[in-house]
């Protein structure tokens, strides 16, 4: 016979489902709740001071209630011992352990009530501050196992199924946009699109009255996005009703920006320069990128395919590209062989199409971007050349001739790619050459301007020339002598090309900052995949859109999220352990970012248990340290951020390393350290400028312009946070102007203005809030330092609502150092109770600056005036 303990809602103990004699008194629940739930076993005169202070014999009281608890629970030999350890051996089971931990989905929707509701110890502050903090906890926990189960379910198709988990969700936490977004897109998969619309609504007004803000505009989207996002992938058999792929993102075509550190988490991104060419204004950029974009689609496509949708998407990306600048159409026409290019196509050969790519020039790339084309489309035709001879076809694995420059000199080759090279290679390269020289994206895009049929060449049998084909080996099964059909090998043979060059294009695209194109070359990745039944590519194909979603666009987190479970699926399936080891991780990030500890944790156990490489590790242990430094757990943050560090620096993965040094950096500023954290942030600030990794670098700066004014370098920490806030206004990332605005705030109360601090305050706190998938440290960190300077300042009335959101914002994200700042603020305004919660919360906390803190509170409250 099984019993249960139930903490949530009022207290009860269960066997068989039948409610059994409960424990004498509130303080006996108390004790049990705080003897399963606190992170160490208490010892008696802990227990006693806590609970039965105001006993007689408080030991007495003590073993009275264990005795009580004992009889109640009908196991005889548990809570014995000193320290206590509350081993209930299998033989009880705790609904709030279960909360994070349960294999059976559906208890999660059994649970009603707050932990201990109705248990109210007045007479035990201390108690009370525990149980305050374990509230919001255990209420964020089972928050997030609700979302973690509406997402994978949303990810199958099995929206019906989902809509109980969300609307609990929303039921916990009504503010939280997510919740509402994850809700509404639940109903719109299981095809009750009125009823998604009433809940965006719903949730406009709800977001207005309360809190005077406009929801998202992913929200409003997620309504109607089943409809638009119609994908191939619904007609395989096996694949699961898909978030993933459709129509174009509407999102905001300026260059990406990261979260902090959200920074594009640098752990799967391509290098990436400036988005804006030298001398281009910022209005230009999204030309500039698209193309830059439309180069890599061309080159990819054709080094990778033979397919009718590669040269659609050529033209129309050249669409584009065309109408930035037509000046040089000339210079394009006169240089490109379209026998060439298509010859190298219908060979289907990646070593020849490599040493095309390694022969390419800037001035050359139209001759790379030379596609087959569809039945009854043309494509832009060539003029005559002024060759200096004829320019030949090549055979698998042969060097295709250079193509002369227009004045018949030949052409000189160019550091490439040796032939078989890995053809993502050859089209990354061709993108930064179309970002060093825009003319030659210029004279590409010229080409279209004819028109003239062309087909692709067959093979001598007149079959499509298979044999060099690698996309062909792998689609013949073994043992399988005739090939199939020739309809249905090109068609798998195009879609598992089309995915592959549209995957590497749309990464590209991320890189260099044009957002919404990269999100379409991905969505579409993602569509082709699944029409090729290639289950290992559209997993990897899913986990990049994810990543993008999560990483390189605002308010996309849910989508992003809902699309990485996709790919944890997709990829199991196909045993790609690699892909799975990136979507656990990047689902670790998103719930770190939101405060979501547990399931952060989970998320990212699963990762390590599964990484295999040195690359791997690095940035799962980043994103632990990352974890770890939110939560105030200050040793793990430095283990897991010293071994990322190392792990990276061993690996060449400078991105990754300048990322670990900066939240380093971070954790040894917070703990008073400041000749170690200068020392790590000035590392970290110098990997970034020499990468030129651009969308990171607000991050460090801000970090370094803080200990310049810790320091009384008062012009250097100004310079550092104006640099910061202008390259994070650049970049439109919230949280970068978050942490400069609160910095220039802080310089301007250290100057006496505080009219201009708390200006600046305001504003920080108003930008790091203003995205529903925010960074919550950052907001955090923001309120901290806006109650910091309305009590010195002192303006009571200021501090006061900020403390109070600061406390509670805090103790839901389990941020326990702000936590105890929040406390700490809150004596200084008159809670008689708050400066011994604060050190009760602070006994765990392995920092030195926050006990010198802590030494300096008041024992007593402060005239409330």
């Amino acid at each position: 016979m099984m019993g249960t303990i139930r903490l949530l809602g009022r207290p009860t103990i269960e066997y068989d489902g039948v409610a059994v004699r409960s424990p004498r008194g509130r303080k006996s629940w108390a004790l049990l709740a705080y003897l399963l739930l606190t992170e160490r076993p208490p010892t008696r005169k802990r227990l006693a001071e806590l609970l039965f202070a105001d006993a007689a014999d408080p030991l007495g009281a003590l073993r009275w209630s264990l005795a009580e608890l004992r009889r109640a629970l009908g196991v005889p030999d548990i809570l014995t011992g000193d320290p206590i350890v509350a081993s209930l051996e299998n033989k009880l089971i705790v609904d709030v352990l279960e909360v994070v931990d349960a294999s059976d989905a559906a208890r999660l929707l059994t649970v009603n009530g707050e932990l201990l509701e109705g248990v109210d110890l007045a007479a035990c502050p201390e108690f009370e501050s525990w149980l305050l903090v374990e509230r919001h906890r255990v209420a964020a926990a089972l928050e997030a196992r609700l979302r973690e189960v509406a997402m994978r379910l949303v990810a199958a198709g099995r929206g019906h199924d989902a809509i109980a988990f969300a609307a609990r969700a929303v039921d916990l936490n009504p503010f939280d946009q997510g919740n509402h977004e994850l809700l509404v897109r639940s109903l719109a998969v299981a095809g009750d699109r009125r009823a998604a619309l009433h809940q965006v609504a719903v949730c406009d007004d709800m977001l207005n009255r309360e809190l005077g803000i406009e929801p998202s505009a992913a929200l409003r989207e997620a309504a109607t996005a089943p409809e638009d996002r119609l994908d191939a992938s619904r007609h395989s058999a096996d694949a699961p009703q898909p978030w993933s792929a459709g129509a174009q993102s509407s999102c905001d075509t300026s260059p990406a920006s990261p979260k902090t550190p959200r920074a594009r988490s640098p752990i799967n991104e391509l290098p990436a320069g400036p988005a804006v060419a030298p001398g281009r204004d910022t209005a230009t950029t999204s030309d500039a990128a698209a193309a830059a974009e439309a180069g890599v689609v061309a080159a990819a496509d054709v080094v990778a395919e033979a397919d009718a949708a590669a040269a659609a998407d050529v033209l129309a990306a050249a669409d584009v590209a065309a109408t930035w600048d037509a000046a040089a159409a000339a210079d394009v026409a006169a240089t490109w062989d379209a026998a060439a290019a298509a010859d190298v196509a219908a060979t289907w050969d990646a070593a020849a199409a490599a040493d095309v790519a390694a022969t390419w020039d800037a001035a050359a790339a139209a001759d790379v971007a030379a596609p087959p084309v569809a039945a009854g489309r043309s494509r832009p035709a060539a003029p005559e050349l002024p060759t200096a001879g004829p320019v030949r076809t090549a055979s698998p694995g042969t060097h295709v001739a250079r193509l002369p420059h227009q004045d018949g000199s030949p052409r000189s080759p160019r550091a490439g790619p040796a032939p078989g090279a890995d053809l993502s290679t050859a089209a990354q390269e061709i993108a930064a050459q179309l970002h060093r020289e825009p003319a030659a994206a210029r004279r590409f895009a010229a080409a279209r301007d004819g028109s003239q049929a062309r087909t692709v060449s067959p093979a001598p049998d007149g079959s499509p020339a298979r044999d060099g084909s690698p996309a062909a080996r792998e689609l013949a099964p073994v043992g399988q002598k005739t090939p199939p059909s020739e309809e249905r090998w090109r068609q798998a043979v195009g879609a598992r090309a089309a995915a592959s060059s549209q995957l590497e294009a749309g990464r590209a695209a991320i890189a260099a900052g044009a957002v919404e194109a990269g999100l379409e070359c991905l969505r579409r990745a993602v569509s082709e995949a699944a029409r090729s039944h290639d289950v290992a590519l559209r997993g990897r194909a899913l986990a990049a859109l994810g990543g993008a979603l999560v990483h390189a666009i605002r308010g996309r987190d849910e989508e992003g999220a809902i699309v990485l479970h996709e790919a944890i699926a997709v990829a199991q399936q196909a045993g790609d352990r690699a892909t799975v080891v990136t979507a656990y991780r990047e689902l670790g990030f998103v719930e770190v970012q939101a405060g979501r500890r547990a399931t952060a944790e989970s998320w990212l156990g699963k990762a390590q248990a599964l990484a295999a490489t040195g690359e791997e590790l690095a940035a799962i242990l980043g994103v632990r340290g990352m974890n770890s430094s939110d939560l105030a757990d200050y040793p793990a943050a430095l283990e897991y951020l010293g071994e990322s560090v190392q792990l990276a620096a061993g690996q060449g993965d400078h991105r990754q390393q300048a990322w670990s040094l900066s939240l380093l950096g971070r954790a040894h500023l917070l703990r008073g350290n400041h000749s170690q954290a200068t020392a790590t942030i000035a590392e970290s600030l110098e990997l970034v400028r020499r990468q030129r990794w651009i969308a990171f670098q607000p991050w460090p700066q801000a970090l370094q312009a803080e200990l310049d004014l810790a320091a009384g370098r008062v012009d250097e920490a100004t310079d550092g946070f104006e640099q910061a806030w202008a390259l994070g206004c650049q970049l439109n990332d919230p949280c970068w102007e978050g942490m400069a605005a609160r910095g220039l705030g802080m310089v301007s109360a250290g100057r006496g203005d505080y009219a201009n601090a708390f200006r600046w305050l305001d504003q920080a706190a108003g930008h790091a809030s203003r995205e529903p998938d925010r960074y919550q440290w950052v907001h955090g960190y923001v309120l901290d330092a806006a109650a910091s300077t309305a009590l010195v300042r002192p303006d009571p009335d200021r501090a006061r609502p900020v403390a109070a959101q600061l406390a509670s914002l805090a103790a839901r994200c389990e941020m326990r150092e702000l936590v105890v700042r929040a406390q700490l603020h809150l004596s200084h305004l008159g809670d008689e109770q708050a400066t011994d919660k604060a050190r009760l919360i602070a006994a765990g906390i392995d920092n030195p600056a926050l006990t010198h803190l802590l030494d300096q509170a008041p024992e007593n409250a402060l005239s409330r005036n």
